[in-house]
């Protein structure tokens, strides 16, 4: 059994421990890129990270800007290429992004991701950790997707919307967090933010519904927080109606 499924170890605990010890350079993902396409491409780029099996790559990489070569070959061209230790290799996925195929801009912004993260580690010499969400994240920090509902089930009033920004606002500047977004759809209010990669999000999050309910008392301690995707409202009424409200760290 790993630390990580020790009963008495809380996981989260163990990865802000990591960031907070790690000496190398933390890469995050800034574009919001679906989950499943991410897993899709790391699995097939961990194929050529050790074994690079793309002979003449210069000439082969001419296909990603030829219109006729379909998507699964560029796919697999700019897996391989960003395996290739090599700055040219990076300057040819780089000019890419730029005119890339619109299916294929995500799949190419984390081929070229990982290329940066190679030349780094090389010519910096120090260990490089990747970061990857689904909502991605910006300056260090990851984007979370907060969800609170008011207590009674009420549409929140202006005065109750004011304090929910103004605590949401102090809390997060207080932990040098940023808030992008705040929204209220009747009894729904959702928020999207960039959190420290160190702070405990729960904590965070914890605190400022405190901080709100001394106002009034009128949001619920349940709430929903993501990092995967930006969910609708309807989304959101069709999880509370088959679950039982807990919070979610997804």
């Amino acid at each position: 059994m790993s630390s990580l499924e020790t009963p008495d170890i809380n996981p989260f605990d163990q990865i802000q421990k990591f960031f907070k010890e790690f000496k190398g350079d933390i890469n995050i993902i800034d574009e919001k890129i679906d989950v499943l396409l991410q897993m899709e491409y790391f699995e097939l780029s961990k194929q050529f990270r050790d074994i690079n099996e793309l002979h003449n790559w210069e000439e082969a990489s001419k296909q990603l800007f030829n219109e006729a070569i379909d998507l699964n070959t560029k796919k697999k061209l700019l897996s391989q290429i960003a395996a290739i230790n090599d700055v040219k290799a990076y300057r040819t996925i780089e000019s890419y992004v730029k005119v890339a195929d619109p299916d294929l801009r995500h799949w190419s912004l984390l081929a070229m991701q990982e290329s940066r993260m190679l030349l780094q580690s090389k010519l910096l010499e120090q260990s490089q950790v990747l970061v990857s969400t689904g909502l991605g994240g910006k300056d260090g920090k990851l984007r979370y997707f907060f969800v609170l509902f008011n207590r009674n089930n009420e549409p929140y009033t202006e005065t109750q919307q004011k304090v929910v920004r103004n605590e949401f606002d102090y809390v997060f500047k207080k932990n040098t967090a940023d808030i992008e977004e705040i929204n209220f759809y009747e009894n729904i209010a959702t928020i999207l933010g960039l959190v420290p990669l160190t702070i405990p999000i729960q904590d965070i999050f914890i605190k400022t519904i405190s901080e709100i309910n001394q106002f009034g008392n009128f949001v619920r301690e349940n709430c929903i927080i993501t990092n995967v995707r930006i969910m609708s409202v309807d989304e959101i009424r069709d999880f509370i109606e088959n679950n039982n409200n807990p919070i979610i760290k997804i």
